[in-house]
């Protein structure tokens, strides 16, 4: 499962998304669905998060390449990714405090 945060400037929650794979070792990130819904809440900062049910916090290439997609896709129209976290039972990982972001 991906969570998506959408955030005012100031941090505020503005809304949320979940978004189910029926994938056990991926997820496809909608960057359509996920840019539409940043825009209609007026978002200007975002926070992802995603399982990891292998029990291992630390991002795969895979994470990574999302991750770069989609920062990508959101700087034009100005929106910031703040964090990628990956979660497990016992840990978790933070992009940004890895210095991935």
């Amino acid at each position: 499962m991906v969570a998506f945060a959408y955030c005012d400037a100031q941090m505020r929650l503005l809304g949320m998304r979940h978004i189910r794979s029926l994938e056990i070792d991926r997820a496809e990130l909608p960057l359509r669905d996920i840019t539409t819904d940043a825009l209609g809440f007026g978002a200007t900062k975002m926070v992802m998060a995603h399982n990891h049910p292998s029990g291992i916090a630390r991002p795969s290439r895979g994470d990574c390449t999302a991750t770069r997609a989609l920062v990508r896709l959101l700087a034009p129209i100005g929106i910031t990714l703040i964090d990628h976290l990956i979660l497990t039972p016992d840990a978790s990982a933070s992009f940004r405090a890895l210095g991935l972001l």
